[in-house]
């Protein structure tokens, strides 16, 4: 064998090269095909509206990540308007939920209870209601959708609203179409 494999010599029979040909294009076709499936997988519709929602929220449960040159650099472009952006949009709904606990306050001051409400009536009520409308419904949806136990989905549902996102639980990167009206189709 010479020094350099580049220049030796090699003579293959034509049933040699084609077998060698073959075996390479297979191989060729069979990665493409792992991959596309394997980046169809990883990254659709669901996947980037879920990326996008926890790099805005700062959750961040790892199991998503931009592996890329051209994706850290729009992540990061991303996260330099989404998060005060997400600020200000929960700064708003803020607001607008203290104006509406304030109106109802007065309506029932005015039609209910003429003696006054209790200062920390309407704040419970709204604390509850959010219990049961961003935890309960959520985690019983999640034992469904998931077939996580009730706790399991409470705590999961305590741990991404608290935007810690431990990524011990992640809801599945594919919504299950038995429970879909409508699948919808990224061939097109």
């Amino acid at each position: 064998m010479e020094p350099n494999f580049d220049l030796e010599e090699i003579t293959l029979t034509g049933k040699a090269l084609r077998a060698i040909m073959q075996k390479t294009a297979q191989f060729g076709v069979n990665n493409y095909l792992s991959l596309n499936k394997d980046c169809h997988e990883r990254w659709n519709y669901h996947n980037a509206f879920f990326f996008a929602g926890t790099l805005a929220s700062t959750i961040g449960y790892g199991n998503i990540a931009p592996e890329t040159k051209y994706g850290k650099i729009f992540c990061l472009a991303f996260i330099s308007f989404g998060i005060p952006y997400f600020a200000y949009m929960m700064s708003a709904i803020s607001d607008l939920i203290n104006h509406q606990m304030d109106r109802i306050r007065d309506w029932l001051e005015k039609h209910v209870f003429p003696d006054g409400v209790n200062y920390y009536f309407i704040p419970s009520c709204y604390t509850f209601g959010g219990l049961i409308f961003f935890i309960a419904i959520p985690s019983y949806i999640f034992t469904i959708m998931e077939d996580w136990t009730m706790l399991d989905a409470i705590y999961y549902s305590f741990i991404s609203l608290s935007t810690i996102g431990f990524g011990d639980f992640i809801p599945s990167m594919e919504p299950p179409n038995k429970y879909a009206e409508y699948v919808r189709n990224d061939t097109a």
